[in-house]
């Protein structure tokens, strides 16, 4: 199984977002990407999506991830399981 074509331009679309909010790092960009073809990996071995992206992500941003992909944001359980 794969990430839909436009899900996965909905998540690199929110990770551009995600660049443009920290403005520290010059090379966060391609650690995001990077962490989204590890997130392609998982997927495509069988992990649901978002148990994907809760592995690969953390903090605000993987729930902002989850919600651009067109799922419900974490439960406060899984915000925990994040940290």
């Amino acid at each position: 199984m794969q990430i839909d074509p436009s899900v996965r331009a909905k998540l690199l679309h929110q990770l551009t977002i995600e660049d443009k909010r920290q403005r520290t790092n010059p090379y966060a960009l391609a650690h995001y990407f990077g962490a989204l073809q590890a997130v392609d990996t998982d997927v495509a071995d069988g992990t649901p999506l978002r148990d994907a992206l809760k592995q690969r992500f953390c903090g605000p941003m993987v729930n902002r991830l989850v919600k651009a992909a067109g799922m419900a944001p974490l439960t406060t359980d899984e915000i925990r399981e994040v940290r």
